[in-house]
């Protein structure tokens, strides 16, 4: 592309990101670099990371493994989601499969960071009712509910028992020894439940405030993209299911 300026790791112009590495700092031939008078650096490292967050907005949750998360499309309740963090093991997994050539991939970046319930992940499931493509009409079911994996979290496993929530997955597994008491029992709060945590945690008006409005925005903006491709039923609806995970 004419115009277009070489880029290296994080998306950082190559040229620039070496000539700006701190001339003071050697190599300890131990394994790591040794930078003396570290606080002279400050702005300089302050800076590259704005550069990183202005090319990559979602840096901060993608973490350092390079995870990502690929799911076949048109399957539901977990089925064949799978995380990996090599390119070749992701291509060898789509090209072994046997779905239609019409049925796709999806493979998107691994939310590394997710927020935890006593150490242990979970996201919310929240369904909405999609009566006409156009005008497009959304309705947003008021109550939703945070399920919760039956493992620790970790990013040193990549089993699908650690990283998938969805009941259908979770319910056929033995929790792991050493989770807290707190966590319900059937892997799964109502929507006020998980209000309530937050306001035992100061942060209770981030629901009405952050989380639920979010959710909404990222159901309008996911249907407007696929709305072209929506097939018109006379007399009918769509019920959906989409899963949230919080950074």
């Amino acid at each position: 592309m004419q115009g277009a300026t070489s880029m290296g790791r994080m998306g950082l112009p190559t040229g620039e990101m070496l000539s700006r590495v701190p001339p003071t700092s050697r190599h300890t031939g131990l394994g790591s670099a040794f930078i003396p008078n570290p606080r002279n650096h400050f702005s300089w490292c302050q800076a590259l990371l704005d550069k990183v967050t202005s090319v990559s907005p979602q840096a901060e949750i993608d973490g350092l493994r390079n995870i990502w998360i690929i799911k076949p499309a048109a399957k539901s309740r977990g089925q064949d989601i799978v995380c990996m963090n090599r390119v070749e093991d992701i291509l060898e997994v789509v090209a072994a499969d046997n779905l239609p050539t019409k049925d796709k991939w999806v493979v998107q970046k691994y939310i590394e960071t997710p927020l935890l319930i006593y150490d242990t992940k979970f996201d919310i499931r929240q369904w909405f009712l999609v009566t006409d493509r156009n005008p497009l009409t959304i309705w947003f079911y008021k109550e939703s509910y945070p399920w919760f994996s039956t493992q620790h979290f970790s990013l040193d496993s990549l089993d699908s028992a650690i990283h998938l929530c969805n009941s259908s997955i979770q319910k056929h597994l033995r929790e792991d020894k050493g989770l807290s008491p707190l966590l319900p029992r059937h892997n799964m709060w109502a929507s006020a439940q998980f209000q309530e945590y937050l306001q035992t945690r100061g942060r209770r008006a981030l629901w009405g405030s952050v989380v639920c409005p979010s959710m909404k925005c990222a159901n309008v903006y996911a249907l407007r993209v696929a709305q072209g491709h929506m097939e018109p039923h006379r007399n009918s609806f769509e019920l959906y299911g989409a899963d949230f995970i919080l950074g």
